[in-house]
């Protein structure tokens, strides 16, 4: 339920908010798809397969359909993966090229399911029903299970992950060099480093939590594993980990990007409050108590958030007020400078003559003196 309402929440971010309408995001989407398939359709009908003691209730042809489902979405997750980290290789490593687009972005989310299909077809034609179980039989397929789990261990483990290796190592080393690049550039590869980490991250998840089915399958096949004695639990826990993958990129979104975090937590607000007041009723307040939504914990982050806001603003206020500071003891420096040199012109001046002074006015004012030389001086003051 969590990983649903996670995955329906990234694509309602990405396709409602323009500003998340990027290459990125569009793959990030699709990404949301293959999850929702294996949370809405391979998770239910495998609870209640397991309660009905491994009987299968669906058909022949549902058969067919369910259980490669699971396969076609990982693949599908791992090569939108790819097509993430092509995207960024290209814009940071060769910026001069012509870039992907949203529309290059759509284009290449068809090629990710086409190899997703080809890849489980195999699996698709070994299925078959019989004494209402849901088994493969490769050999009466005319194929060699041990081929085919090589091949699928390659093609949605290896060599994936073998290209996000690559390109995210180029575009890690293109970032760490410190050109003199002017401020924008700056703040680009800086926002780009963000979301590098964040890729990364959904990588390393995902290559941890795959990995142990993988590695199931060629026991199985090639060790005789499946006659082991916890050879089930240990299939079971694998899956586990398996479908596990299918909810933990919503979270790692919540965690590592700003924008998904803040429409997260908008979204949490809106489905919060209805759910509040049907349990609580008129006992809750809203108006007058906006709080509450805090305590429900829908803005866990804003707290953090003013403070940094606050100790930013405090430290702007302090700036502003020593330069205003600075300034004006400067200009009152300078005015005291400029009235002591004219008092003191003024004296000499009066040892020489005429003077006229204006007593009912605050200021001073006196007439030019008649010495060539002080004339000279006190235009020069002025």
């Amino acid at each position: 339920m969590l990983g649903t309402i996670g995955n329906v929440l990234v694509v309602l971010v990405v396709y409602r908010k323009r500003k998340m309408k990027t290459v990125t995001n569009h793959l990030i989407v699709n990404l949301a798809f293959a999850d929702l398939a294996v949370l809405l359709i391979n998770v239910p009908l495998d609870v209640a397969h397991y309660f009905n003691d491994g009987a299968w209730l669906y058909g022949g042809f549902m058969c067919h359909i369910v259980k490669p489902l699971q396969t076609m979405a990982t693949t599908a997750s791992v090569w939108s993966l790819v097509a993430i980290s092509i995207s960024r290789y290209v814009a940071i490593v060769h910026p001069l090229k012509p870039q992907l687009r949203r529309t290059h972005a759509r284009w290449m989310i068809l090629p990710v399911w086409v190899i997703s299909l080809v890849l489980v077809s195999p699996y698709m034609a070994s299925l078959e029903l019989k004494n209402q179980e849901c088994k493969e039989d490769f050999e009466a397929a005319g194929m060699d299970p041990k081929y085919y789990t090589i091949g699928v261990f390659i093609t949605q483990y290896v060599i994936p992950l073998g290209i996000i290796a690559f390109s995210y190592v180029r575009v890690g080393r293109e970032l760490t060099k410190n050109p003199n690049h002017d401020e924008r550039t700056r703040n680009h590869y800086k926002e780009t480093r963000k979301v590098l980490k964040m890729l990364i991250v959904v990588v390393v998840v995902f290559a941890i939590l795959v990995l142990p089915l993988h590695i199931v399958q060629i026991w199985f096949d090639f060790f005789h594993g499946a006659n082991g004695k916890f050879s089930e639990e240990i299939l079971s826990i694998a899956v586990i980990m398996l479908y596990g993958n299918s909810f933990t990129n919503p979270i790692i979104y919540n965690a590592c990007n700003e924008e998904f975090r803040k429409s997260f937590r908008s979204y949490f607000r809106m489905l919060i409050k209805p759910c509040a007041v049907l349990l609580l009723g008129d006992r809750l307040n809203w108006d007058d108590r906006p709080e509450i939504l805090d305590d429900l914990g829908t803005t866990f982050n804003r707290t953090r958030s003013f403070r940094r806001s606050s100790s930013r603003r405090e430290i702007l206020i302090n700036l502003n007020n020593e330069a205003i500071g600075k300034v004006a003891n400067k200009q009152q420096d300078s005015n005291n400078n400029r009235t002591n040199r004219r008092i003191s012109y003024a004296n000499d001046d009066n040892s020489q003559g005429t003077c006229l002074e204006h007593t009912n006015r605050t200021n001073y004012r006196y007439s030019v003196p008649h010495g060539k030389n002080s004339l000279v001086e006190y235009v020069s003051v002025l």
